[in-house]
């Protein structure tokens, strides 16, 4: 019996298809989840788009043995209201696991970090809510990695939020940063 061109791409489609809804693997056995203090945080790449501010943040493994991140970032947020350099404080935020207006979210999967590598991952919020009247800056961000602890990272990132509600953040998941 001959393929057609259509039996044959229905049948790499379906392949294709199955891979991608396949789960991630899961963590190499033996290595460790990566955890503060060993991890060092610092902002790679930052701007706005459509009043969308982002931030990309690099994790880097300082320690000697690999160690693994897996999923999302957990964050949280410290700041002010406004532009005024008021003592911080602990902000209402509602964070998503998605893409942001400038980042595609690859959906979750374990990185594995040898020691010296990082990973990233990309922050966003928005500030036209309410017209942009109601700014806030996020001075700190607390981000953990889902082993328990927190690295705290010193940022600048305007944010808005909807009347009476949380600042919504958008995190993409962790992928391995490149090595330049």
């Amino acid at each position: 019996m001959r393929t057609t061109h259509v039996q044959g791409a229905f049948a790499l489609m379906s392949l294709l298809l199955l891979a991608a809804c396949a789960p991630a693997s899961a963590r190499p056995a033996g290595v460790a989840a990566c955890a503060d203090p060993v991890l060092a945080a610092h902002v790679v790449r930052s701007g706005s788009v459509m009043s969308q501010p982002f931030l990309t943040i690099a994790l880097r493994n300082t320690g000697t043995r690999r160690c693994v991140l897996d999923g999302y970032a957990v964050v949280r947020a410290e700041g002010h209201a406004g532009w005024r350099q008021d003592r911080p404080r602990r902000l209402r935020i509602r964070v998503a696991d998605r893409s942001t207006y400038e980042v595609r979210d690859p959906g979750p999967r374990p990185v594995s970090l040898a020691p010296g590598a990082s990973a990233r991952f990309t922050v966003g919020t928005a500030t036209a809510y309410q017209g942009g009247a109601h700014v806030w800056t996020i001075s700190r961000l607390r981000i953990g990695t889902g082993s328990g602890s927190y690295v705290d990272l010193a940022v600048e990132l305007l944010a808005s939020a909807p009347v009476g509600q949380p600042i919504p953040v958008d995190v993409t998941a962790f992928t391995a940063a490149s090595r330049r």
